[in-house]
Parts: C-alpha cells; structure tokens; sequence
C-alpha cells in the first residue's frame, strides 16, 4: 500500500502499477522450494519426457520450471521441470533413478510446504497429446531464474515478458 502499487477502492484493492508490484513481490516472495525435494534423472534426459511419464501418477500436481516455460513462453530447450505435489512417490517404478546430485536432475518434485501453491487454480495447457496443469506464471518465473543454466536468467526475462499477456495486464 504505501509503496503506490496498490490504491483502496470501494470493494477492497486495485493494482495500480502492475510492474512495480511484480518488482515488489520479486524481492520478497518467499522460495517455492520449500519442502520435501527429490531429484531425478531419466535415460533420455529429457524433462518433458519426465514430466509426461509422471503425471498420470499425481492427482494434484503443478508443473514448474523449464517445462511451464516452455508452454508460456517458449525461448530455450528445457532443462528442468519441477512438479509440485501432495503425493510422496518412488518414481524408479517408471525408470527413473534418483539423481546422485540436484544439479544433474531432470525433474525436480516437491512436496511443498507452502500448501497454497496447490490449492490455487491450475492454468491448463496440453503438450504431447497431455493435459499438463501449469502452476501461476509468478511461481514459473521463480523457478526458471534459480534453475540450471548460464541463460536461466536470460530465460526467466523472456517468460517475464510473457505475464501482461499471461495475466492480463495492461500493456
């Protein structure tokens, strides 16, 4: 409120400065890595296919990272999707190992400790014939400028560039 992001109508709040307020939020927002992780890694060492294998497997999920990106915003071959759930799995029953150390892993699951992220709306796009639910565009972005890569960074102003539309903002 007095950062003048925000202005009191009536029924509550309005955003008043859309940019601002995502600066805002990118300073302190808490990490949505927080919880239970575990890494891993797959024969084809592709992220999609990883993604596609586990989520018929999770009834609450919410895909993040380099795969969520990718179908907001594609700019570079994904190098990490991060799927969040309530489920506690083993995912070598579908061919994947455990990665050895986080920055060689594929797919990233967590258990967050942050229940929100779930119980927020999916946003629903489909990649490879799969309904993937997405998790907000806000959290991707968190995930893709702390994710693998010397360009995560350059990856995560391209999917920036992406929220006016994505939230509909005004441009």
């Amino acid at each position: 409120r007095g950062l003048g992001v925000v202005t009191h109508v009536t029924a509550g709040w309005q955003r008043q400065d859309h940019r601002r307020l995502l600066d805002h939020w990118m300073k302190t927002a808490p990490s949505t890595g927080i919880g239970t992780t575990t890494s891993w890694v797959s024969a084809q060492a592709d992220p999609w296919e990883a993604t596609v294998q586990v989520l018929p497997l999770l009834a609450d999920a919410r895909v993040s990272g380099d795969t969520a990106a990718d179908l907001y915003a594609p700019w570079r071959r994904p190098r990490l999707s991060v799927v969040y759930t309530n489920t506690t799995i083993d995912l070598h029953r579908i061919g994947l190992v455990t990665a050895e150390r986080p920055e060689e892993a594929v797919l990233r699951v967590i258990n967050p400790a942050d229940q929100t992220l779930l119980t927020e709306p999916a946003v629903w796009r489909s990649f490879r014939n799969v309904d993937v639910p997405l998790a907000d565009p806000l959290i991707v972005w968190q995930d893709v400028v702390s994710g693998p890569g010397t360009d995560a960074q350059d990856a995560a102003d391209a999917l920036l560039a992406a929220l006016p539309r994505e939230l509909g903002w005004p441009t």
